[in-house]
């Protein structure tokens, strides 16, 4: 299954834990582990795939399956596509700036 950093992985995060989605406050294993199965789950609705599963039973999947090796790769791609969108918002945000007001570059 290929993973997708989505709004639907963070709407599905929150339904799972009833709280809003914020980054900045990534700091318990459940939290990073809900957001983990966020993902999943948004990813196979992505990908037209029914997948029921439970919090429980993914936690089961992950003990079996060497589950700090499989949450460190995910929070590695995690944070590499926290870093592609953010530099896209930026450049965004830029684009949206007159001319004269813009960062020039040291090209």
């Amino acid at each position: 299954l290929d993973l997708h950093y989505s709004m639907r992985m963070m709407i599905i995060y929150e339904n799972i834990t009833g709280e809003n989605f914020d980054f900045t406050n990534m700091q318990s294993l459940k939290q990073i582990t809900t957001l983990f199965l966020s993902c999943i789950l948004a990813s196979a609705k992505k990908n037209k795939i029914d997948l029921q599963l439970t919090y429980d039973e993914f936690m089961d999947w992950m003990d079996d399956n060497g589950g700090y090796k499989i949450l460190n790769d995910f929070a590695v791609w995690l944070s590499k596509e926290i870093e592609i969108k953010y530099s896209l918002i930026k450049e965004d945000k830029e684009d949206d700036l007159p001319k004269s007001t813009r960062k020039k570059s040291k090209d």
